[in-house]
Formats: C-alpha cells, sequence, structure tokens
C-alpha cells in the first residue's frame, strides 16, 4: 500500500510543487497571468502532500511494529516530501508578505489602509494580473499618493492602456515583449497578434483563429483546412505554455490578460494594425490616414455607419463583427482589394454592398449570426474565397453562383435552421471542397427516387466532393442516402440520421465531455433499422467514436445485424428507447473476441427490456476501459453489475442508476473470484449516485472485504426507500466521500455507517465536507458521538424535511459515565454552515444525555427554520466564536444575544409573547408557536 501511494502522489504533486517553487525565476511572467491560480492550488496540493505524508508515515509505523520491510523509495519519498514541504510554506508565507507590503502599506503607504483607498488599491492589484513584481512596481509608483491617483491608475489598468503609470512599461510590459521576442515560431506570433483584435476578457475560439490564419497565411506549408486547425492549436499550445495566453472558460478557446492584451496591441500596431474592439464606439474611428494600415479590429462596438469609401491598399484584415445595427454603403470596399480576411459576423444587412465584388483576393469570410440575410448572390463572385462561414445565420436558399467558388475548402452552414433551398449541382461543383458543416441545417434532400427535374440538391452529390475529409450533417430519412456512394478520404464526420431533433444535442454534449477528443459521431433514431442500412453507412458505423442509438428497432444487441465486426474505436454510446434490446453484449452468440475496448462512457437509458449488460461471460478486456456508466429507465434490470462483470469495470469513475423500478441490488460480489495480484475492487469509482430505485434494498451484495472506497468523493442516494444503510461496517470504514447526500428515503433510517463498536471513531465520515439529509421519515438521530470525532473536514451540514428526527448529535449508549460527563468535549473543527429546517421532532442539536461542551470553531452561519420543538441548541456549554451575525430563524431574520442557547431560548420567548399578543386580538387560543 505504501509503495502504491509513492507511485499515486510522487509525480503528480512534486511536479507541480517543484515547477512552480523551482523554476520561479524562470517562469516569472507566468504569474502575471496565472499568479492567483497558480497560489491556492499551491496551498490545496502542499496540504494534500502533508496529509498523505502524515498517512504513509502511519502506515510505515504499522508496518514496522510488525517487522515488514519497507522499501527504500518510500523512505526517499518521504525525505523528498519533507525537504519540499517547508520550502512550499516558506514560498507562501513570502507570498502573503508580498501581498501585507502590496495591501499593507509597506510599499505603497499608509494610505492604502485608508477606507477609500484600500478597495481601489486591490482593483490596481487585480489589474496587475497578481504579478508580485507588477503590484511593487505600481504600488511603489503610487505610494503616498491620494485617492484620485489610485483611482486614475485602477482606470487605466481596466481600460488596457496604462500608459501614464510610471514603471509599468519598464517592468511589466518590457517583459510581455522580451516573452513575445523569444517565441521561435512566426505562427504563434501571427496568432498571439490576432488574439489581441479580440474584446477584453474575451473567450477567444480556437477555430475562429484557424480560420483567420488561414486566410492570412499564417501556417507555412499548409495545404488543408484540418492542418491549419492543427496548427493554429499548436500555436496556441505555445503561447499557453509562454503564458502569453490562458485558458478560456471552455474547451477550445482561450483568453488574454488584460495587460498582456495591451503589449499584444503595441506589438500589432506596429504592424499597422488599427485596433478599438469592444469599447463601445458610436462612430467611425478618426484617423489621418487609413493607406497603410494591415488590419483593423473594430468588433463588438455599436458603430452605426462606415465611410462611403476607405483607400486601404494594403489592407488585409477587417473585422468589423456585432455591430449589430451598421449600415454598410455600397462602395466601402472598392479601396480594399487586397482583403484576406473579412468578418461581418452579427451584422444585420438590408443589402450587401455591391463593392463586395472587388474583393478578389478574399479567402476568409464570416457572415454568421446575421440575421435577415439578403440575397448573397454577389458571394458567388469571390472566386478566390477558401473559408465560407454562415453559421447560425437567417439564410433561406443557397444561391446558384456558389457554384463558381471552385477554391472553397470549408463551408459552414450550422444552425441555419431556414435554409431550404440547395439548388441542383451548386455542391458537387465545389470539387476543392474539404469540410462541410450542416448540423441542425439543410434537410430538404431530393429521393433518389425522385425525377431530375428537382428544384433541391441530392445527398449523391458530395460523392463528387473527392477532398471531403470533414462532414457535419442530418439526414431526416433513410431512403434519401444511395446505395452505392463512396466518401474516401472522410475523417471526421457528424452524420444523423433520423427525425430525432435531439441527436444532434446529444452528440454536442458528449463532443464537450470528452474534451472535443472525439471526431467520428453517428445518430440514429426513430424506427430505423441496422438491416436497412447501406454498407457505407454500416462502415462509418463501425468508425465511430460517438455512436447514439435512439428508438432503433431491430437490435437485440448491439452488434445485431452486424454481422462479425467489432466497435473497438467507439468511446461514447447512448441507447434511448431500443425496447428489442435485452443486452448489451450477448457472448454466447458472438465468438470471445475482444470488443468494446476503448469505450469510455456507457448511457442506457428508457430500454424497457433492457435485462442486463451482457448475457454470458464477459471476454477479458471489454469494457475495461470503461470510466462512466448511466443506466436510467430500464424497468426489467434486478442488477447493474453482477459477479461476472464486477472485474471488467475497474475503471469505473461514475455510476448513475435511476429509475429501475426492479432493481434490488447494484454491485453483486457474491462470487467474484480475487487474484492474488488483485485485492481492491472499484478504488477508481468517485461518484454514486442512485435515485427512485424503490425495490432495492442492497447498495452491496456479498463479501466486500476486496472492495476500496478510497477515490469515492461523492454520493447521493434519494428515494430508496427499501434501502436500510448506505455502507456495510467494514466497507464503510473504507470509503472516503467527501459529499453525502440522503434525499426522501422515507421508509427505514439510513446508516451512513453501521459500526460494529460504538467506542470506536468512524474513518470514513474522516474526508466528509458536505452532508445533506432531507426527507427521511424514520430518521431519529443522525450521528452519535463517537461519529463526530471522524468529522474534522465537514463544513456544511444540511438537514430538512425530517420529521421524526429528534437530535443531531445521540450520546453512544455507555460512552460517558455521570463522573464524566461534565469534562467531556464534542468539537467541531471545518463545520462553517448549519441549517435545519422543517424538522417537527427536533428537540436539540446535542442529546439531553450529553451534558458537554460542544465546540463549533469555525461556524459562521446558522440557519434553524420550521423546528417548533427546539427550546435550546443543546445540552452543555455551546462555543460560537464566529458566529458574528448570530442565528437566522428565517429570511434576513436574524438574532445575537452573545450565546448559542440563550439566544434561542430568548428568540422562543418573544416569539411566544408575539404569538399570544396576536391570540388575544384575534379571539383564539394561544397554543403553539414556531422557530
Amino acid at each position: 500500500m505504501a509503495a502504491e501511494t509513492v507511485t499515486s502522489v510522487t509525480q503528480p504533486i512534486t511536479e507541480k510543487i517543484v515547477d512552480v517553487l523551482f523554476n520561479a525565476t524562470v517562469r516569472q511572467f507566468g504569474y502575471l497571468c496565472k499568479y492567483k491560480h497558480y497560489i491556492e492550488a499551491l496551498r490545496t496540493e502542499a496540504k494534500k502532500l502533508t496529509d498523505r505524508r502524515n498517512d504513509l508515515q502511519a502506515e510505515i509505523d504499522a508496518a514496522t511494529r510488525n517487522r515488514e520491510v519497507i522499501k527504500d523509495e518510500v523512505k526517499r519519498w518521504i525525505a523528498e516530501v519533507d525537504e519540499i514541504i517547508p520550502k512550499a510554506e516558506k514560498f507562501l508565507e513570502d507570498e502573503v508578505k508580498v501581498n501585507k507590503k502590496c495591501l499593507g502599506g509597506e510599499v505603497a503607504g499608509p494610505e492604502v489602509d485608508n477606507l477609500e483607498i484600500n478597495p481601489t488599491a486591490r482593483e490596481v492589484a487585480d489589474g496587475c494580473g497578481g504579478l508580485p513584481i507588477a503590484i511593487l512596481t505600481i504600488g511603489t509608483a503610487l505610494k503616498d499618493r491620494d485617492k484620485h491617483v489610485w483611482k486614475d491608475a485602477a482606470q487605466q489598468l481596466k481600460s488596457s492602456a496604462p500608459t501614464n503609470i510610471e514603471g509599468m512599461e519598464e517592468f511589466v510590459v518590457s517583459r510581455v515583449e522580451l516573452s513575445y521576442n523569444y517565441l521561435k515560431s512566426e505562427e504563434a506570433k501571427s496568432i498571439f497578434r490576432l488574439c489581441s483584435c479580440f474584446p477584453e476578457d474575451y473567450d477567444i475560439p480556437i477555430e475562429v483563429l484557424a480560420r483567420y490564419g488561414w486566410g492570412l497565411r499564417c501556417f507555412q506549408n499548409v495545404d488543408s483546412a484540418e492542418k491549419a486547425r492543427g496548427r493554429a492549436r499548436s500555436a496556441v499550445s505555445t503561447l499557453i505554455f509562454s503564458y502569453l495566453l490562458i485558458d478560456g472558460k471552455k474547451e477550445g478557446f482561450v483568453k488574454m490578460h488584460d495587460v498582456v492584451r495591451y503589449v499584444a496591441q503595441q506589438i500589432a500596431s506596429k504592424n499597422k494594425f488599427l485596433m478599438r474592439a469592444g469599447v463601445e464606439l458610436k462612430d467611425w474611428p478618426s484617423i489621418n490616414t487609413f493607406e497603410d494600415l494591415t488590419g483593423i479590429s473594430l468588433m463588438f462596438n455599436d458603430i452605426h455607419e462606415v465611410p462611403d469609401g476607405l483607400e486601404c491598399p494594403k489592407l488585409q484584415a477587417l473585422f468589423l463583427q456585432k455591430n449589430h445595427l451598421l449600415v454598410i454603403p455600397d462602395p466601402f470596399f472598392q479601396g480594399m482589394k487586397d482583403l484576406k480576411v473579412l468578418d461581418l459576423g452579427g451584422i444585420r444587412m438590408v443589402s450587401p454592398p455591391s463593392s463586395l465584388s472587388f474583393l478578389s483576393n478574399l479567402r476568409t469570410l464570416r457572415l454568421d449570426y446575421c440575421n435577415h440575410l439578403p440575397d448573397l448572390s454577389l458571394i458567388g463572385e469571390l472566386s478566390g474565397l477558401e473559408i465560407l462561414d454562415l453559421s447560425k445565420s437567417d439564410v433561406n436558399e443557397i444561391p446558384v453562383s456558389f457554384g463558381r467558388l471552385s477554391h472553397l475548402r470549408l463551408l459552414d452552414l450550422t444552425d441555419c435552421y431556414n435554409l431550404e433551398l440547395i439548388p441542383p449541382g451548386v455542391l458537387s461543383r465545389l470539387r476543392k471542397l474539404e469540410e462541410l458543416y450542416m448540423s441542425h441545417s439543410f434537410c430538404h434532400w431530393q429521393f433518389e427516387s425522385e425525377e431530375d427535374t428537382r428544384s433541391n440538391a441530392k445527398f449523391i452529390e458530395l460523392g463528387a466532393l473527392s477532398r471531403l475529409t470533414s462532414l457535419h450533417i442530418d439526414i431526416p430519412k433513410g431512403e434519401i442516402m444511395p446505395s452505392d456512394m463512396s466518401l474516401p478520404n472522410l475523417t471526421s464526420f457528424s452524420i444523423t440520421i433520423g427525425e430525432e431533433d435531439t441527436l444532434n444535442d446529444f452528440i454536442e454534449l458528449f463532443l464537450e465531455n470528452f474534451n472535443k477528443r472525439c471526431s467520428r459521431a453517428m445518430g440514429l433514431s426513430q424506427d430505423m433499422r441496422i438491416s436497412a442500412l447501406h454498407s457505407w453507412i454500416k462502415n462509418l458505423l463501425l468508425r465511430s467514436e460517438i455512436l447514439a442509438l435512439i428508438e432503433v428497432n431491430d437490435l437485440e444487441n448491439i452488434f445485431s445485424n452486424l454481422a462479425n465486426d467489432d466497435f473497438n474505436e467507439l468511446m461514447f454510446l447512448y441507447i434511448f428507447g431500443c425496447n428489442e434490446m435485452k443486452c448489451l453484449l450477448n457472448s454466447l452468440e458472438r465468438t470471445q473476441r475482444v470488443t468494446l475496448r476503448k469505450l469510455e462512457w456507457l448511457f442506457i437509458r428508457e430500454n424497457q427490456n433492457f435485462v442486463e449488460i451482457c448475457h454470458g461471460q464477459l471476454p477479458a478486456g471489454c469494457l475495461s476501459n470503461v470510466k462512466r456508466l448511466d443506466v436510467v429507465g430500464c424497468g426489467s434490470m434486478l442488477k447493474i453489475l453482477p459477479s461476472h462483470l464486477v472485474q471488467s469495470f475497474q475503471n469505473l469513475q461514475r455510476l448513475m442508476v435511476e429509475s429501475c423500478e426492479l432493481l434490488v441490488s447494484v454491485f453483486e460480489i457474491e462470487r467474484v473470484n480475487i487474484a492474488k495480484e488483485e485485492t481492491e475492487l472499484f478504488s477508481s469509482l468517485e461518484k454514486l449516485t442512485l435515485i427512485d430505485l424503490p425495490r432495492m434494498t442492497d447498495i452491496w451484495k456479498g463479501d466486500t472485504q476486496f472492495v476500496s472506497l478510497h477515490n469515492l468523493k461523492k454520493v447521493r442516494v434519494e428515494e430508496c426507500d427499501e434501502l436500510r444503510q448506505v455502507f456495510p461496517a467494514n466497507l464503510g470504514k473504507k470509503a472516503a466521500a467527501e459529499e453525502m447526500v440522503l434525499y426522501r428515503n422515507r421508509r427505514y433510517q439510513i446508516h451512513i455507517h453501521a459500526t460494529t463498536s460504538t467506542s470506536s471513531p468512524t474513518p470514513s465520515l474522516g474526508n466528509l465536507v458536505s452532508i445533506t439529509i432531507r426527507g427521511c421519515g424514520k430518521l431519529r438521530n443522525l450521528f452519535t458521538t463517537s461519529m463526530v470525532k471522524s468529522l474534522v473536514r465537514l463544513e456544511s451540514l444540511e438537514v430538512s424535511s425530517c420529521p421524526t428526527l429528534q437530535e443531531i448529535i445521540m450520546d453512544d449508549e455507555g460512552e460517558v459515565g455521570l463522573q464524566g460527563a461534565s469534562t467531556k468535549k464534542i468539537t467541531f473543527p471545518s463545520l462553517f454552515s448549519i441549517k435545519l429546517c422543517d424538522l417537527g421532532s427536533l428537540t436539540c442539536f446535542s442529546s439531553s444525555g450529553l451534558h458537554a461542551t460542544v465546540e463549533f470553531l469555525a461556524l459562521e452561519a446558522l440557519q434553524i427554520i420550521d423546528c417548533p420543538g427546539m427550546k435550546t441548541f443543546g445540552y452543555g456549554n455551546q462555543l460560537t466564536p464566529k458566529l458574528l451575525k448570530g442565528v437566522e430563524f428565517g429570511y434576513c431574520k436574524y438574532c445575537w444575544t452573545g450565546n448559542l442557547n440563550h439566544t434561542i431560548q430568548q428568540y422562543v420567548y418573544n416569539e411566544k409573547k408575539i404569538w399570544e399578543k396576536q391570540a388575544m386580538k384575534s379571539g383564539i387560543s394561544s397554543g403553539d408557536y414556531f422557530l
């Protein structure tokens, strides 16, 4: 065990700490963008490292007592950690000192403590990106200045133009420029400059950078859109590694820190780029001349008009997107004949300016998010166009002139919901087309059986596109597809067949969950039959990484009507409403071949006749990579993982089971044969969710001695009325859950941990951070005094709608004798928040038989709502040093007398008096009053 701890801890944690600690000089600029992130990560990792070191030391001590030999690598790891931890603590202390210097008056002077200046000082610090050297520099420059100077500095930092702040350029801007100059890749430099064209704090899509970069020829020796995309991603990775960019909020996006953006704009301006993005411009900027400009970015403003004509003979890129009411006059583009990239996305054009046809050198044109897009015939005149983006625009038809776009490589029609007409022969003439995106778009394909005198395109036209490598398309009916079509170069696809509107939504969801790692997805829906699919579609099906099957009627298992083929590329499988399917795999009908070996996520939903995942013994290696399993609405299943499947799911991290009315147990471990080298089952499980399982009596069926749940973080159990315990005794001690939610388990009391010895602590609770219990109708108490000893990390406790609950902490029977009762102490070191709501039988938090001191060292928020039987909080002293706001008895209804028990008693007394007065006025008997 000790060696395994070394393996799991040493590499990830020590590398991160070494990276932050020992490369601080080399990565000085990194703090500009990610300093706060690293400090918090370092605090967390250092604490985890300390905890792991202590746990390992305890195991070493126990092993030593048993005269076991401790490996040298374990001793070396302990020594290494003992060396690293003090350095980490010293680093964190220094960080505190820096902040104290900057915000405590040592650098900026005592004025920083002034109530008027301090908030502004913090804005200045934030504007410096948390970079200590930047804060020190600007703090020194602002030392002993009054509040007006501080506010001006903060405003300059916000506006990304800190040109007048003394020292800013020398100490910060110069470092960004230096980092930029040291970039070896010209492609990375080009992408860096392009990123500065976007508004402050904007999430920049990498795909847009790739399309801009393609049009501007930023990528050398690239002959395809996919290769350009790869180069863009590589450039972005280089910039992130150099801390010139940071990750965006979502996968596929990046951001540029404000200070970095300022420097990038200065660099871009040297390359004759005019940038005023996202600064609320109302009018076109007034400058002496536009003749030397190579780029203009005025995106995300409120400009209504542009000049009639501009002479911009050197202009390469023009970004005007998201000026929603912009009116472009006909002559506007006449003087921009060398323009390569034009972005007019999100503009409501009454008509396309006629001068658009002058842009014979234009390579990339974006007209996405354009409402009321007019006749697009003029675009057909742009013979050099290579990328055309019309996604999410109000396009009704594709003009015949598009057939003349002989150099077009990428056409994006995604989410063009109103697109109804693509004239015959237009698509087939785009012979250089490599990528076609039409998801949630055109679906009026002409049937193969119809006459040639048609008004719309036929699907077979795509077969003429020999260079097509990427296809995203929706096909409403299988009859549209030809039987002999071939797409030999297709490497990326998202194809849905059928009329189920949610197919694309599912595929997009799963693509996001897989961080865009998958590039081949297919969905079949609504009465589609596998047996009716043409061979070329079946081939794509078997190459899919994501597969969604919705109401497919001829599947008894996943391989029905697919001969002896495998799904060894599949990473996600979603099966919904396939009611003929009884099992996922039937090993009795199939040869023992490894299949589904890459599958990571299996989602089975609303399959009423589905009985089991595998009928028969699962071949070795099958399903061995599954990390997430969701089973919802499968009313015929009795168990999720029977004994013959348990060992195949050793990489399972998340399990969710919901609304399976006949389910009796989740894990069956009764007849599992454990190999000598395999001593832990389900050691990877992180999250367990069980909802609406009315007949489930056991989560774990059988001997759990080989089950280890040390990675389990979250447990949620809802509406499982027959369940008596979440963990049996021996398993509960090996669980490490941080969050426990028990909700509406009405019939029986739920035992979080059934311990065999009331005097022994329960280690399984030691990692709990949050406990939420609602609607458990038979619960009388929640913890015993021995259990509380383990709740050292508990931060949040919420208990509501448990009508029989009488107390939160019950004294263990025989735990405390009469002589020791007065000296007993219970401590909650981390409990920050307690909420007790709708608990009709609750009399107190701690038992009437427990006259002890209860310490709530971290408690700052306490809510007690609708608990009519609670007249005191606990019997004995209740210490709450941080409960400064007092007790909340309703919405913003606080009360505090300085003592918790006295506060509750005083509130009860006051409420009783109010109730009695109201009762006397209304002539009714004064009776119950509610807390």
